[in-house]
């Protein structure tokens, strides 16, 4: 029966390690990953190979999460957020090598916002809806803007957990 709910939602859940009181919302696709305890995932996410996914962390609708990404405890992930994990794509690369992206715990990431592939966020990072992040943002600082740049420090521009 399961198998025929993923079928009729065009869902894809393969490999997946899943930890208590998940909630996915229909249709998404998840391969290969682990998702921790009480996270929610909802509709449109793809969320590729060896990714982790941690306590208490909501991914919002249409966003992409690149193979071998890193995501803390604690994160939001807001709408249409896309994490890329190469820097020098092509067809003809045969020496593709995956940078992946780490966002550690507390953290924020604002709608239509693209990751480049190997950035950190740090602890209590926050980066600013439509910013596209090309370097790591340190640990409670503020990041926005294309290509992102230092705003403040969280504690002190209202975001509050």
């Amino acid at each position: 029966m399961l198998n025929c709910l993923y079928k009729l939602f065009f869902s894809t859940f393969r490999g997946v390690k899943f930890g208590k009181r998940v909630k996915i919302l229909f249709p998404c696709n998840l391969y290969n990953c682990t998702i921790d305890d009480d996270v929610l995932i909802s509709r449109y996410v793809e969320v590729q190979n060896d990714c982790y996914i941690g306590k208490r962390t909501r991914i919002s609708s249409h966003s992409f999460i690149a193979a071998h990404t890193s995501i803390g405890n604690d994160v939001f992930i807001a709408h249409g957020v896309q994490i890329c994990n190469d820097k020098n794509p092509s067809v003809n690369n045969n020496d593709w090598a995956c940078e992946p992206v780490t966002i550690q715990q507390d953290s924020f990431v604002g709608s239509g916002s693209v990751l480049n592939a190997g950035v950190i966020m740090y602890k209590g990072a926050k980066l600013g809806c439509g910013s596209v992040l090309t370097k790591n943002i340190p640990a409670d600082e503020t990041w926005f803007g294309n290509p992102a740049k230092k705003y403040g420090d969280s504690q002190l521009i209202g975001f509050q957990k």
